[in-house]
């Protein structure tokens, strides 16, 4: 799987440059089997490979990779955040009850949020972080109904923070990036694990107490 993606990837961006790697981010983040790692690695590896650390090289960096990326991934996020956003009350009302989580709930925590910049703050902190499953972040955001203006500017700040790092990782470690982009899609999976898994544990638990 990931081999594959890495050679479609690279031939998007020798073919298309810049373009090629904004298109890779659209289809990496609508695509969730591709691991987030896997584009921007390639990316900074594609464009920079065994060129030295400079001014003008991390410009070129930021200006050909991490600006693609970050406006590529903000624009692929919306259609996870628009359809939780839109449907998400519906979803949840007609399957929630499996994984025991009701509408009520979602509001609960809609009302938590402030409705100011820390809102935003916490959201560009959470893109910031390879390690979490934008997917994730996506849907809940929606779910939540964070509005539109705000979500993209927390989005575009930290998926620009998150893609210029993991770019330039792979820029730095060469053609061992597979190797790298393949631990980050591990640990992906694993958050996207708990993430799915709490609920139904909690569900669990609940169950089992009240038996008790």
């Amino acid at each position: 799987m990931i081999d594959r993606a890495i050679t479609m990837i690279e031939a998007l961006i020798h073919q298309y440059g810049s373009w090629g790697v904004f298109v890779a981010a659209i289809t990496e983040e609508v695509l969730a089997p591709i691991p987030s790692g896997i584009v921007m690695m390639s990316s900074g590896y594609a464009f920079l490979a065994g060129e030295a650390v400079s001014v003008a090289n991390l410009l070129y960096l930021v200006i050909h990779v991490a600006l693609p990326l970050c406006i590529g991934l903000t624009i692929g996020s919306l259609l996870v955040y628009g359809l939780t956003y839109k449907y998400g009350e519906v979803i949840i009302k007609k399957f929630g009850k499996y994984i025991g989580l009701h509408w009520s709930d979602v509001m609960r925590l809609h009302n938590k949020f402030d409705k100011t910049h820390k809102d935003e703050l916490t959201l560009l902190i959470l893109r910031s972080l390879p390690i979490l499953p934008s997917v994730a972040i996506n849907a809940v955001a929606g779910m939540v109904r964070m509005p539109l203006r705000p979500y993209i500017v927390a989005t575009l700040a930290g998926t620009f923070i998150r893609a210029l790092a993991v770019s330039f990782i792979g820029w730095q470690v060469g053609n061992v990036y597979k190797k790298y982009a393949d631990i980050v899609d591990r640990f992906e999976k694993i958050g996207l694990a708990l993430l799915l898994g709490l609920p139904i544990a909690f569900v669990i638990y609940r169950k089992f107490k009240s038996s008790k």
